[in-house]
């Protein structure tokens, strides 16, 4: 049976063992960094964790078979234990960093790319593309004005980038440390607190 969206497996390189189905690549790569041995296969075949025929995989054609008995070692459901305690918290990770980014957003601009940005530095000012003597005159702003106030945007968006990338990188170092779940709803309690405190700074 195939499935509407892609899963991307987590897979034991010891035994082809799926200790996780998880519909989101990025998740899936954090997760991985938790645990050592893992693979990720991804595919749109329908994963259940409750079927024991879709219990492991077939690295060569990508097909779900049964885990053989003697590989469910109590190494590898202490993965599986690992991945479902981390898989939520990562969720709730994810959903945070995705907040603070848009509440980042200044007026319209947001700084997507070096081309964008180049079109407000020094050199363009000095020597103003079309586009650039249109927007000044649509805007009403001199070529000065315009080099200021989306020199200020440009800057403040990647400072604030900056420190959501180690904020976010904080928190997911945290959550593949934890092994327990008392534990884990600490790190998901403060997370947002955190976030919204320091983005702040």
């Amino acid at each position: 049976m195939l499935n509407t969206k892609r899963t991307f497996l987590l897979v034991d390189e010891t035994n082809n063992g799926i200790v996780g189905g998880i519909n989101d690549h990025i998740i899936a790569n954090y997760l991985r960094r938790g645990i050592l041995d893992l693979l990720i296969i991804g595919t749109n075949l329908y994963y259940d964790p409750l079927n024991p025929n879709t219990a492991a995989i077939d690295l060569k054609t990508i097909k779900f078979m049964p885990l053989v008995e003697a590989m469910n070692t109590p190494v590898f459901q202490e993965k599986k234990r690992l991945i479902n305690l981390r898989e939520p918290a990562f969720q709730k990770w994810k959903d945070v960093i995705i907040t603070q980014l848009a509440t980042q957003e200044v007026d319209f601009y947001t700084p997507m790319d070096a081309a964008f940005e180049q079109e407000f530095s020094n050199s363009s000012i000095k020597n103003p593309s079309e586009a650039l003597k249109d927007y000044s005159v649509a805007s009403g702003m001199s070529l000065t004005e315009i080099y200021e106030f989306y020199k200020l945007q440009i800057e403040e968006n990647h400072r604030h980038r900056l420190i959501t990338h180690a904020f976010a990188m904080k928190y997911a170092n945290k959550i593949n440390s934890c092994t327990i779940q008392v534990e884990m709803d600490k790190i998901v309690k403060f997370l947002t607190l955190d976030f919204s405190k320091n983005i702040q700074i």
